[in-house]
């Protein structure tokens, strides 16, 4: 097996090799949405192998402060530490 991927974007059940499957494509989305908002995806402030160890460790990445509800909300559900957490793409509102 292999990672392939920009590491700001990559899940944490792909940094770790468990699998690829539409709850990383999920995270990834998540990351885009944050990107959006925010001119940079979540730990773009570290080089890659520092943000790859907080992407595993931590419970999600930091999410803006400042967002709706549903938004934050959303964002959240998309972003849970491994995929077996994650939300499948119904469950998402």
């Amino acid at each position: 097996e292999s990672v392939s991927g920009s590491p700001f974007w990559l899940a944490p059940e792909v940094i770790l090799m468990e699998g690829v499957g539409t709850a990383s494509d999920i995270w990834s989305l998540g990351c885009t949405i944050i990107e959006l908002l925010t001119g940079a995806p979540p730990y773009f402030n570290f080089d890659a192998m520092t943000a790859i160890y907080h992407m595993v460790e931590d419970a999600h990445p930091p999410i803006p402060d400042d967002l709706p509800a549903d938004l934050a909300s959303f964002i959240r559900q998309s972003l849970p530490s491994f995929a077996s957490e994650n939300s499948s793409p119904p469950h998402l509102a």
